[in-house]
């Protein structure tokens, strides 16, 4: 009615509302109006977090898919990843990333980092040497892990040690392995004596080592709490851990799936990890292939599950539980429906679920002059919530929940299916 009357009371505060309380358009035009006439300039600007007006829009988005029940837990996890990290500590009130952060990700981004992936092992002297610049001190053992198949790193490990390109030191109680360029860096940060015959440029100071290995260490590593650097290096990392931690190299919070306490990242690992969790996780919420879904629908439905024996009036009253308001026409109901999932199937047990009342049907629509549909309801409440819950995934119509309650109400109806008997 009011399509007919453009200057309607009630159409009008809507254009109102919506073009000058909600968009601001007015503004809008001014502001466009000062740019074009060189009045205002427009400079861009990247900023480490989100503004107060573009985090507003980010949660007023995510918000409204992250806490709906029906939502499958991995979409819910994947648009909290999609967040920034601040943001997410602004939405749950910490940095509570242990929930949302994938295992298996972490696990193949570790992997990485540690050159324990069969494209990033060692087939070389030289690879070798180059892996224990990156990663640091390693023992035989874990030298041993990070060697292709069929080379021997003890081979490697001995050569490199008599070309003076590796040494071999004591660290934390054990006999590990460094790139010979980081002996003064040890010599410093641990008090480790670099072996005899290095060159001199080996040797040089640095100033700020402790920090330097702590900071190889966390790039090279997954969340890690502190213990577990201190028990790699027998000293105590805190000083370092909290200047990394101010300048921004490091981030702090609960991290680790399964963890008890907070651990410190690189927050470029952080970000790899979370990249790699959100694509984890948008994997397992991507919709199955079609020839997939296929042959998942008749398993659910219980096509063919079942043998001639033990049909009766009980299997078939489990079978028509999920198929509450499904409209079928009579013939399609008792020659394909039915039949395929009680394994046999007799007109009299439907006659008489429908003949005690249990059962009832009502038309749902006509196909042509001597043909319609039906759609079948259980008068029992519970049965009926059960088909609710099931017949959203088998197909059921959902407009026929308010059909099902004024059944409930009616008395006994009809005890056949029309088409094949009197009323």
């Amino acid at each position: 009615m009011a399509r007919d009357f453009p200057r309607f009371p009630v159409i009008l505060e809507t254009y109102r509302e919506c073009l000058r309380d909600v968009l601001d358009l007015p503004s809008l035009r001014q502001i466009l109006t000062d740019l074009h006439s060189r009045k205002l300039g427009l400079v861009e600007v990247e900023t480490p977090t989100a503004s107060p007006f573009a985090s507003s829009l980010l949660f007023d988005y995510v918000a409204t898919y992250m806490y709906e029940g029906d939502t499958p837990s991995a979409e819910r996890r994947a648009a909290a990843l999609s967040l920034d990290r601040d943001l997410l500590r602004e939405l749950l009130g910490q940095e509570e990333l242990r929930e949302l952060i994938d295992p298996e990700a972490l696990e193949e981004v570790e992997a990485q980092l540690q050159h324990r992936t069969e494209a990033g092992r060692a087939a070389d002297r030289d690879a070798l040497q180059q892996l224990l610049r990156n990663i640091g001190d390693l023992t035989a053992e874990e030298c041993a892990e990070r060697v292709s198949e069929g080379y021997s790193s003890a081979s490697m490990l001995e050569k490199l040690v008599a070309e003076r390109r590796v040494a071999l030191v004591r660290i934390g109680g054990e006999e590990r392995y460094i790139a010979g360029e980081d002996a003064g860096l040890y010599r410093d940060a641990l008090g480790v004596p670099p072996p005899a015959g290095l060159p001199e440029t080996f040797l040089e100071d640095h100033p700020n080592a402790m920090r330097t290995l702590v900071r190889r260490y966390a790039r090279t590593h997954g969340p890690f709490p502190t213990a577990q650097l201190s028990a790699r290096y027998g000293v105590d990392p805190t000083p370092a851990l909290r200047e990394l931690e101010r300048e921004g190299a490091l981030v702090r919070g609960e991290l680790l799936p399964g963890g008890s306490e907070r651990e410190w990242c690189d927050s470029g690992v952080l970000r790899r990890i979370r990249r790699a969790s959100l694509a984890h996780l948008r994997r397992e919420v991507e919709p199955a292939a079609r020839d997939r879904f296929a042959r998942f629908l008749p398993s659910w439905q219980n096509v063919d599950a079942h043998r001639a024996a033990g049909a009766g009036p009980d299997r078939l009253r489990d079978a028509l539980t999920p198929l509450q308001g499904v409209a079928l026409s009579p013939k399609v109901w008792e020659a394909d429906v039915l039949p395929r999932r009680l394994g046999a199937y007799s007109p009299a047990w439907l006659d008489e679920l429908c003949t005690s009342g249990e059962l009832v049907w009502v038309g749902a629509g006509s196909r042509g002059r001597s043909d319609g549909r039906v759609a079948l309801y259980f008068r029992d409440p519970r049965q009926c919530q059960a088909g609710a819950c099931r017949g959203r995934r088998s197909g059921c119509d959902p407009r026929a929940a308010p059909r099902r309650s004024l059944l409930l109400a009616r008395p006994a109806g009809r005890s056949r299916l029309p088409g094949r008997g009197a009323a």
